[in-house]
């Protein structure tokens, strides 16, 4: 049985801003990569360039990356890590974000003992975990055959191992290794429902082993009457998060995981005074807040 142990009161967290260099050291070697370099290439799309580091010396030289630019999911926050761990298990693949000449992003795996590339089936990715323990790696890719983004389970050679089923917008999935891995868990919110689930896998398994709500309602609730205002167009845009007022006060704002100690971490913004309009549209100034909880199983009392 899966239980979430809660740490603490919620907590208020700043907004955050793109941090001007990101350093992911691999677990298994003394290899390390690092994104430097930001710029933005057009409205709202930036590019990295990468720097590889054996220790202390700077081996990209004696790789292909020194002239490419390269894409990071997320990067504006702290908690990048629950949804990039580039390193295969063993040191020797990473896996990347290429940007082309046309700006797409394609995802590869790197291997550093050919010095070449390998595709994954779905290279359309907003989500790469490489395995600690195994040559398995979660992905949320873009699947074509239904128009939708989707959880799965590739490997380092590119190869399709799972598809799961679960298909909505980035933003309302999340994926991650349970430690012990291989275990893993998928957060899913129904678009229809408008329901938040956590799903439970012990092992590379199709099938889930547990659920449990994960819906925000439940978990900190606020009285959305009390800030309403009157006669106002309620398809105010989501996209102003500093002032809109719309769904996205009824998701988690960010969800992440601390592999080592079993943390779930979920992040959400809450009005912070009357909600007002303007030119038709309602808007209300949040604060964002942070609440975590700590994964446990445990074995259930035979009756």
């Amino acid at each position: 049985m899966l239980k979430l142990i809660p740490l603490g009161e919620p907590r208020p967290v700043p907004f955050e801003t793109m941090p001007e260099k990101l350093e992911f050291r691999s677990p298994s070697s003394n290899l390390s990569i690092v994104f430097h370099s930001v710029k933005e290439i057009r409205m709202a799309h930036y590019v990295w360039k990468i720097s590889i580091f054996d220790g202390e010396t700077d081996i990209t030289e004696e790789h292909p990356f020194e002239e490419d630019n390269f894409f990071l999911p997320i990067y504006y926050s702290s908690l990048i890590r629950s949804y990039y761990a580039p390193w295969g298990y063993e040191g020797n693949i990473l896996c990347l974000y290429c940007v082309t000449e046309e700006l797409e992003i394609l995802t590869k795996f790197y291997s550093f003992k050919t010095k070449t590339y390998v595709s994954p089936p779905l290279p359309n990715t907003t989500t790469i975990l490489c395995s600690p323990t195994s040559s398995d790696v979660l992905t949320i890719s873009y699947d074509p055959q239904v128009s939708a983004w989707k959880p799965f389970i590739v490997n380092l050679d590119g190869e399709m191992n799972i598809r799961l089923p679960f298909s909505s917008i980035p933003l309302d999935l999340f994926i991650s290794w349970f430690n012990p891995s291989p275990n893993y868990f998928v957060i899913f919110r129904d678009p229809e429902e408008k329901k938040t689930t956590l799903y439970y896998y012990e092992g590379i398994s199709e099938t889930f082993k547990e659920k449990i709500s994960l819906e925000p309602s439940e978990f900190v609730p606020f009285k959305e009457e009390e800030i309403l205002a009157e006669k106002a167009n309620r398809s105010a845009p989501s996209a102003l998060k500093s002032l809109a007022y719309g769904d996205f006060l009824n998701k988690w704002d960010e969800i992440g995981f601390e592999y080592s100690s079993n943390t779930l971490i979920l992040k959400y913004v809450r009005p912070n005074g009357q909600s007002f309009i303007d030119e038709d549209q309602e808007y209300v100034n949040i604060l964002k807040y942070e609440i975590q909880y700590r994964f446990e199983v445990v074995q259930e009392e035979e009756k």
